[in-house]
């Protein structure tokens, strides 16, 4: 076999590992998104009120508060944007009220509300506008809402998840050779 024609076989391999993994991956990221969502929303009220409260009442909500504005923001960068070096350790669980990290939440909760209010993307929730009464289908754009932003953040959870399993697996392959 020539090397044009590995290098093409190679690359349809790579395609196809890539297409199947990223779909399972952005499949089960967008599930997992929309379960934090409908909570975001049932305690945001529809978004119309971002709170400390609601961010304090389940701490995972931040993560759809950084995909409810525009643009959306890393988890470094919305971190540092209250002195922290990320904001993951406060949505990746819900916290219990008792704990040190909580504690640390409720400093700064009201601070992430007022951005995640004041940045919030209002093309994306037509429910808010003004001419809300005008507005044909409050389920219809509710659910559109929804769809947009967790497959916005299912991408971006996809992606970071394949970056990080394909490193693994040539960091395995290195060092199976290696062993060899």
């Amino acid at each position: 076999m020539s090397t044009k024609t590995d290098i093409k076989r190679s690359r349809e391999y790579e395609m196809r590992v890539y297409l199947d993994s990223m779909k399972a991956m952005y499949q089960n990221a967008l599930l997992q998104n929309g379960e934090v969502y409908d909570i975001a929303m049932q305690l945001t009220r529809g978004f119309s009120a971002i709170t400390a409260d609601a961010i304090l009442q389940d701490s995972r909500i931040i993560k759809i508060l950084r995909y409810v504005i525009a643009p959306s923001i890393s988890q470094m960068k919305f971190g540092q944007f209250f002195g922290l070096t990320s904001i993951d350790r406060y949505e990746n669980d819900k916290l219990t009220s008792g704990s040190a990290t909580f504690r640390q939440l409720k400093k700064i909760a009201g601070e992430i509300a007022m951005f995640a209010e004041e940045h919030l993307d209002q093309q994306r929730f037509l429910w808010l506008s003004p001419e809300e009464g005008a507005l044909a289908d409050k389920q219809l754009a509710e659910r559109y809402a929804k769809n947009w932003t967790c497959s916005i953040a299912a991408d971006q959870n996809a992606q970071t998840r394949y970056r990080n399993w394909r490193k693994d697996q040539q960091e395995h392959a290195i060092a199976s050779e290696l062993v060899k």
